[in-house]
């Protein structure tokens, strides 16, 4: 390459102190401060969308396994109704296998977390029963504060990253 005074004053010289290279220091900065931002605003909105994805799911499985049992809530409800009224004599009225059914239905949790007994008013007295929302968010409160929980420090490191940054077209110290 043939010298000249411009690619020789550019190889001398530092890049933050070149007047005619302000503009575009100045899109680098922007462009990095964008970048944080977005970055910042996506790992602080994660545990929310995990949530909700776990809500979600979790909503569909129990309407799921609710309405793959929606014969037997009419009879299961009938059944806890009188068993809580007369007591456990109730028991030896029942059929025996049907009364097994029932208790078995009643002692289950859906993944762990759902008492499918608390739904199943709804389910067994309405032709389009729908899951009680008040009763799912409470039952859920555990798993969308393990997720808080668990994603806490991820995102706490992550917002704390941008202060370890060096701001790209800076002068050097």
């Amino acid at each position: 390459f043939a010298s000249t005074p411009w690619i020789d004053r550019l190889a001398n010289a530092k890049h933050h102190e070149l007047e005619e290279l302000q503009s575009e220091r100045d899109d680098l900065a922007a462009y990095q401060y964008l970048n944080e931002v977005f970055v910042v605003l996506t790992w602080n909105a994660l545990p929310v969308l995990v949530v909700l994805m776990s809500c979600i799911a979790c909503c569909a499985i129990l309407d799921r396994y609710m309405r793959s049992r929606m014969h037997l809530w009419p009879k299961a409800v009938d059944f806890y109704a009188k068993v809580s009224i007369f007591g456990s004599a109730v028991a030896h009225f029942w059929h025996v296998d049907s009364h097994t059914v029932y208790i078995q239905l009643a002692r289950k949790r859906v993944l762990g977390l759902f008492w499918p007994l608390k739904y199943a008013n709804s389910f067994a007295r309405s032709s389009w029963p729908v899951l009680k929302h008040r009763t799912f968010l409470a039952d859920h409160a555990p798993a969308r504060t393990a997720v808080f929980h668990l994603m806490y420090f991820a995102v706490a490191r992550r917002n704390l990253q941008v202060f370890t940054c060096e701001v790209l077209g800076e002068a050097d110290p």
